[in-house]
């Protein structure tokens, strides 16, 4: 009778078992290390806390949580975990809490010391790509990356060494440290892992080596350093060291044919401590006091008091930020730990930094321990891509896309779909197999026999974004699958029912234009007098300008992304007659945790009237939800100061600057990390532009290959030359 319970408990547990279910304490012990985590790594200003530990952290810390059985074993292990980084938390059972203490966090001597804290602008997730605007610096430190408003100033020309591959080199250079009102500067200068204190008003002789790759071609060096920092540079000397011998390599002409070549650029960057992102910074006893789950807290200074040495306390102990694992060279879905990492250095950035948090409507405690038992779930490679959508898809934020190592490419069928009357329609078919048996304006019914409705429901869970933007990638997702599956589709078709097997054998692709397909049309005269011209699929130069002034009325399709970034900055000066300021870029000011007392540091745009190419007649603008982004900045300055009609549909509502989260296991995530408002300060995200003349396709325009947007663009311009006349 023992073995039969035995045997049915058995059965009872297997599915959690086999599925890796996380049971409630796994659950509470991982919330309470996740949000420790996002405290110390993004707000302790410690010496300790180093940008290399952070993976490790989370991978390590992840797979001890599994073992804690109740909150004593709990607070022991997160201790062992965040002290060696941050000495000066305090993480305690809520009953046992202790009041923060200023005097601890003072050395017996206090000579030498400054206040160190985070500044956040956005949050810089490091990842090397230069020119996004997020910064993250900890005031009165050497930052990780160098001011913005550094300057790349050459230090010499260009030097052939293809002749001295393998040889060590010596590149000197002389500085003065100029003293600014007579105080005292610190600077430093940096190359690579080489750095240099400038301590002295004298002038220093200073010394960099490195060696002459395998395949170097050509090589410069250059200083990078905000012009205003009070520092001289001279005499630079570049000399290649070929044992007992000194070589002074040829400098070449960029008029060479040499000159061409593979270019190395060795940049020496000129940092100071002192370098601040804005105003605004902490004081110093300031602090962080949480409960981070019911019934355990954690007391943490935000500013901390720093040498040229260290911060105060040192830290003791070793940091557990190495792992056995090389999870860049895997993919995350492999193994458990990678995948909780994950979630927890995920949810941490979109907690602290989230522009939109206002429009997450999902408790984020509640968020975390879903997703958690989501990814803890997850043993193939697909499923593990649908628990980070899911989790994405609560953010509502269009900009958020995943990208993954060994992902495989979706297939469809070679049909593209659209959303008319309400229905599901055939737009497109694009294998001429298939056109005696499915048409333009047929509507969708079934997939794979289950309702579309239901199909489209299950589908839209995993889409981030506006309703507009989600409905537009959930129609170019409802027949993605396998390669080479047959899918069968149920149609209507003038009140007749047709049963269809299709295989995928198209690549499949979330974004499409909305003029794609048969709205797709060549620029030029769509009618006497009427300019057509497509800005998704083409630029705008001073030819094309010469040829629109032409025109008595202009059309603009922006039904898609802009196919140049630079659109605004052409188009937008061509249609002014007086200078245009505005502001709708906001980037975050990042001082506390939990985006408490957050504030913005604003982009202002000012477009200047541009005479030579200027636009004078109508202009009209047609658009719908694929417009996103880079689109929505330039039909925002046409809709606020109505440069211009706007017709078609709502666009996508998604807008400002995107930042990239690179986590363990391959895995990249990308987010929208800046505020975008109109220019009167009123909402835009998840609203997007709205056109001045609301209007869409119909099943029986699809059918008829009709557009009915630009019909009305045509009605709209007949209207106004009668109302001249």
């Amino acid at each position: 009778m023992l073995i039969k319970k035995t045997l049915i408990l058995f059965l009872l547990l297997f599915p959690l078992l086999v599925l890796g279910q996380l049971n409630n304490r796994q659950i509470r012990n991982l919330t309470a290390f996740a949000k420790i985590y996002g405290y110390v790594q993004y707000f302790h200003p410690s010496d300790e806390n180093k940008l290399e530990i952070w993976e490790g952290v989370a991978i390590n810390g992840s797979k001890s949580m599994m073992k804690v059985d109740n909150d004593d074993e709990l607070i022991v292990e997160l201790r062992k975990i965040f002290l060696p980084i941050a000495p000066t938390i305090r993480i305690t059972l809520t009953r046992q809490k202790e009041s923060f203490s200023i005097d601890r966090l003072k050395p017996d001597i206090s000579d030498g010391y400054k206040e160190i804290s985070w500044q956040h602008l956005g949050f810089n997730l490091y990842s090397g790509i230069s020119e996004r605007p997020y910064k993250s610096i900890r005031l009165n430190r050497t930052p990780v990356v160098g001011n913005d408003r550094n300057m790349q100033i050459p230090l010499t020309g260009t030097y052939d060494v293809s002749a001295y591959r393998g040889l060590k080199y010596d590149f000197s250079l002389t500085t003065r440290v100029k003293r600014k009102d007579g105080g005292p500067t610190e600077l430093k200068i940096v190359s690579g892992k080489d750095s240099i204190e400038l301590k002295t008003t004298e002038t220093e002789v200073h010394h960099f080596t490195g060696t002459i790759n395998s395949s170097a071609e050509l090589i410069a060096f250059e200083l990078a350093a905000d012009p205003s920092i009070p520092l001289s540079v001279d005499k630079p000397v570049f000399k290649i060291i070929d044992g007992e011998k000194s070589l002074s390599p040829q400098e070449i002409s960029t008029a060479t044919k040499k000159a061409s070549g593979k270019l190395r650029k060795v940049t020496f960057e000129i940092i100071d401590p002192n370098y601040a992102l804005y105003d605004q910074k902490l004081k110093f006893g300031e602090y962080l006091d949480k409960e981070v789950v019911k019934g355990v807290s954690i007391v943490m200074p935000l500013v901390l008091l720093g040498n040229r040495s260290s911060t105060y306390p040192v830290a003791g102990g070793k940091v557990n930020g190495s792992t056995d694992l090389n999870y860049n060279r895997i993919s995350a879905f492999e193994h458990n730990e990678i995948r909780i990492a994950d979630v927890i250095m995920l949810w941490n950035i979109l907690k602290h930094s989230f522009p939109y948090m206002d429009d997450v409507k999902i408790n984020q405690e509640h968020l975390l321990a879903k997703i958690l038992q989501e990814a803890s779930s997850a043993k193939t490679h697909t499923t593990y891509i649908k628990v980070i959508e899911r989790m994405c898809s609560f953010y509502n934020d269009a900009h958020m896309f995943i990208s993954i190592k060994g992902m495989e490419p979706s297939y469809t069928i070679p049909i593209s779909l659209i959303r008319a009357d309400n229905k599901i329609v055939v737009k497109d078919v694009s294998d001429k197999r298939l056109m005696d048996s499915i048409f333009p304006g047929d509507i969708i019914l079934k997939v794979n026999g289950i309702p579309v409705g239901k199909q489209v429901d299950t589908l839209i869970q995993y889409v981030s974004g506006s309703k507009q933007k989600k409905d537009l990638l959930t129609m170019n997702r409802l027949l993605n699958g396998k390669k080479n599956e047959k899918v069968e589709v149920t149609l209507l078709r003038h009140e007749d029912t047709h049963k269809i097997e299709i295989e995928r054998t198209k690549v499949a692709q979330d974004y499409t234009a909305g003029n794609a397909g048969y709205l797709q049309k060549e620029n030029g005269w769509a009618a006497p007098g009427t300019y057509y011209f497509d800005l998704t699929r083409n630029s705008l130069t001073d030819q094309n300008f010469e040829l629109l002034k032409t025109a008595k009325s202009i059309i603009f399709d922006l039904r898609g992304y802009v196919f140049d970034q630079t659109i605004s900055t052409d188009l937008v000066p061509a249609l002014l007659r007086d200078t245009l300021s505005t502001v709708r870029f906001f980037n975050p000011k990042i001082l506390y945790p939990d985006l408490e007392h957050l504030s913005f540091h604003p982009g202002p745009e000012t477009y200047l009237p541009n005479i030579k190419n200027r636009l004078t007649q109508q202009v009209i603008f047609l658009t719908d939800a694929s417009a996103i982004s880079a689109s929505e900045s330039l039909l925002g300055l046409i809709k606020d100061f109505k440069l211009g009609t706007i017709i078609g549909e709502e666009t996508a509502g998604t807008n400002g600057d995107v930042n990239i989260a690179y986590l363990p296991g391959n895995l990249i995530v990308y987010f929208s990390g800046m505020l975008f408002k109109n220019s009167d300060g009123s909402k835009h995200h998840l609203n997007g532009v709205l056109p001045d003349i609301h209007v869409g396709q119909s099943r029986k325009s699809i059918e008829n290959r009709e557009d009915l947007v630009l019909k009305k663009a045509f009605q709209v311009i007949r209207e106004r030359w009668s109302g001249q006349k």
